[in-house]
């Protein structure tokens, strides 16, 4: 036997067979479990599951991963807790709960676990706070990942002035919206980091020939020169000039794997799906930067803006992290390019509703105009907007005439919709 061990089967007439191994391996003790099961070491968390049998599961799964833990199964006495005790990482709560939580006063640093009954329910907010949801079946994985996800939210990435760098991250970051590269932008200033911006594969391949880039995050649909072509113009440069290969990261809405393999195809180095995540952004720039970062926890977040105005439309949980940090002029100069960019599109887009459609109209342009509102009404954190439009530029790219002017008129009302919102969200600002 290769690993040095043995195999064998033990059968018994009428009982039934028993197969067997035995194996040498090594304890590996960098593995991603490990890794894992020592960061939730000194978490503390408190857990409100009235059926006593899952509590005890869940009590069972939690105290093996070294959590501190508080469990309960009655209401009264887990509000105790609560109105007692704020040093908490977590809660994991049953969701009837939900209605008392609301008026209790939860520090929002701590991250909220909601147990459901109803498997076609998927999003739990306790006030403006979104809730990481699971069912009542409750495995060890997933229970395990959503602690995870709830820790690495908490940690923020920031650059250590105290270790030895060897010069300060040069960003460049490439987007032909202006509404994306000002999130990319906020994104970076939590972490005091900066960049530069280009919004053409054109001026990207100037930037990069001008100045040395430790990362380019590239767009891949831009007008002028895209970002396929830009990346190998960029390549090209460095082996004329033997100079260090700068990692290309794509940033794209198209995320089938046909996608992802054209990205590599053009010699890009990684890929980060589009709306840009806060945290998968950082972690790609930790991990492609020469330079180093490190993890700080408990860093004091920012409280939320007043959503008592903008609720009424959506409750857009992406512009709280979006707009994290910044002050009102800036959240205003972002949200006023948004609004600026939906109505010119539009004000394209009329020819093409009920009363007035002209299937003759439909011409690259607009399918370039959708697919750069799916993508940035997306980052805006504006779901039904941008699902709206991936549909119309499916429609498109199949010649569906039929049903074009149906769909233009509805997203004729989504972007309203969106103004609206927007609207209503600056001047909840004013009133904070």
């Amino acid at each position: 036997f290769l690993a040095d061990g043995d195999i064998g089967v033990d059968s018994q007439l009428g009982h039934g067979s028993t197969f067997w191994f035995t194996m040498k391996t090594k304890v590996v003790a960098s593995s991603k479990v490990f890794i894992a099961n020592e960061r939730l070491k000194n978490y503390r968390g408190v857990v409100y599951l009235p059926n006593e049998n899952i509590l005890e599961a869940v009590k069972r799964m939690l105290k093996h991963w070294g959590i501190e833990l508080f469990c309960y199964s009655e209401q009264n006495k887990f509000l105790d807790n609560l109105s007692s005790d704020q040093s908490l990482d977590f809660i994991v709560f049953d969701e009837h709960a939900k209605q008392v939580l609301d008026h209790v006063v939860i520090d929002s640093s701590i991250n909220l676990i909601c147990v459901k009954h109803d498997h076609a329910k998927k999003e739990c907010f306790i006030g403006n706070k979104l809730c990481h949801t699971l069912n009542y079946n409750i495995r060890r994985n997933i229970l395990h990942q959503a602690l995870l996800k709830s820790y690495l939210r908490k940690e923020k990435l920031v650059v250590n002035d105290s270790m030895k760098m060897d010069h300060l991250l040069n960003i460049l970051i490439v987007d032909d919206m202006d509404v994306n590269l000002i999130v990319i932008q906020s994104f970076l200033k939590k972490y005091n980091l900066t960049a530069d911006t280009a919004m053409n594969g054109l001026d990207a391949v100037e930037k990069s020939f001008n100045k040395k880039y430790d990362l380019i995050f590239m767009d891949c649909q831009m007008p002028v020169l895209n970002g396929y072509d830009a990346t190998l113009a960029i390549r090209e440069h460095e082996l004329k000039l033997n100079k260090p290969r700068c990692p290309i990261i794509a940033m794209t809405a198209n995320v089938m794997k046909e996608d992802r393999d054209k990205c590599f195809e053009f010699d890009m180095d990684d890929f980060i799906p589009k709306p840009v995540e806060m945290d998968i952004f950082i972690e790609k720039i930790k991990a492609w930067s020469k330079s180093q970062l490190v993890q700080a926890k408990n860093v004091k977040e920012t409280p939320k803006p007043n959503l008592a105005l903008a609720n009424k439309f959506e409750r857009n949980v992406r512009i709280d992290e979006i707009t994290e940090g910044l002050s009102y002029d800036e959240i205003e100069h972002l949200l006023n390019i948004f609004k600026n960019d939906c109505e010119i599109k539009n004000d394209k887009f009329k020819i093409f509703r009920l009363d007035q459609f002209d299937h003759n109209a439909i011409d690259e342009q607009t399918s370039i105009f959708i697919h750069s509102l799916k993508g940035t009404a997306a980052n805006m954190g504006f779901i039904s907007l941008s699902e709206l439009c991936k549909v119309i530029e499916h429609a498109i790219s199949i010649n569906n005439t039929i049903n074009l002017p149906y769909l233009f008129d509805k997203l004729d009302v989504e972007i309203k919709d969106a103004l609206i919102w927007v609207g209503l969200y600056i001047e909840s600002k004013t009133v904070d």
